[in-house]
């Protein structure tokens, strides 16, 4: 039968609960792990083991001088501990992303965005040149809690002598997010989804992220995908009037009425400053 007091951690000076009926519970000191490792420390004051001693506890610790030789668990304790390890959906944090940041995310995913993911869920992770750019997302994706964005200088680049800087953020771990991320991954390997929307809001972050103009022409760093995403890629902007193509180094090409066309269209979306060279096309 259970007896709960208060007792009082012996680090932190916290109280906390305790059953006197039980040996283990009533001899706790700490109200935490933590608390117990730090006056751990805090009393060793550096000191270690020796190798002899550990060797020795080794070996008086092996084989039937294990305390848990030859135990165990009950059946009715595993079935208890299998439930317990179980998480009801009420557990899982989904961050429900609205049509808009959907189109949002998929036009950053399409290019420098990335996701990592757990048993149970994933997350979202990014990186700019400019902070400004991280800000703004974190802005237009409120369905998602984000990091504190950091920076990160890169060691000196051989071939040019320059250090160059880029700023980081990733979300929290969302359960639908896991769903995207069997969306736009096949074995470890980033694909384009099949479902792919070709919108304003898709192209616009599409092309800032891994877009240029090269000879009054719009091309997209498609790269490291394959041909047959690209076919698909291909034919949905095609089918938005759009005359795309695919070169022989897998990226994807506009004409250069297709680029102005293209250009124009996104330009909707309010442009961020530092990215405004990217619809400057030369005038003949």
């Amino acid at each position: 039968m259970k007896k709960i007091e208060l007792k009082k951690c012996e680090s932190c000076d916290k109280y906390f609960e305790v059953n006197v009926n039980n040996k283990r519970s009533n001899n706790q000191r700490f109200c935490s792990g933590t608390c117990a490792k730090k006056a751990t420390g805090l009393n060793n004051k550096g000191k270690t083991h020796t190798k002899d001693w550990k060797e020795f506890m080794s070996l008086k610790n092996s084989g039937e001088s294990n305390p848990f030789f030859g135990k165990k668990h009950t059946t009715d304790s595993i079935g208890k501990m299998s439930i317990s390890s179980q998480w009801t959906e009420d557990k899982y944090r989904y961050c429900n992303m609205s049509n808009k940041e959907k189109e949002i995310f998929d036009g950053i995913m399409i290019s420098d965005g990335s996701l990592s993911k757990s048993r149970i869920s994933a997350r979202f992770t990014l990186g700019f040149k400019y902070l400004e750019t991280i800000e703004r997302i974190i802005e237009d994706l409120p369905s998602m809690i984000f990091s504190d964005p950091y920076r990160y200088e890169s060691k000196i680049d051989l071939r040019t002598s320059k250090k160059y800087i880029n700023y980081y953020t990733r979300s929290g771990f969302y359960r639908d997010l896991l769903f995207e991320y069997d969306r736009w991954y096949i074995n470890s390997i980033k694909v384009i989804p099949i479902d792919i929307k070709i919108t304003q809001l898709f192209c616009y972050w599409w092309y800032v992220c891994d877009g240029f103009i090269l000879n009054n022409n719009v091309y997209f760093c498609t790269d490291s995908f394959n041909f047959k995403d690209l076919e698909t890629l291909k034919n949905k902007l095609i089918d938005k009037g759009f005359r795309a193509s695919i070169r022989k180094n897998k990226r994807i090409f506009l004409n250069k009425k297709s680029s102005l066309d293209f250009l124009n269209w996104i330009s909707n979306i309010n442009i961020q400053k530092e990215y405004l060279y990217k619809w400057y096309i030369k005038k003949k």
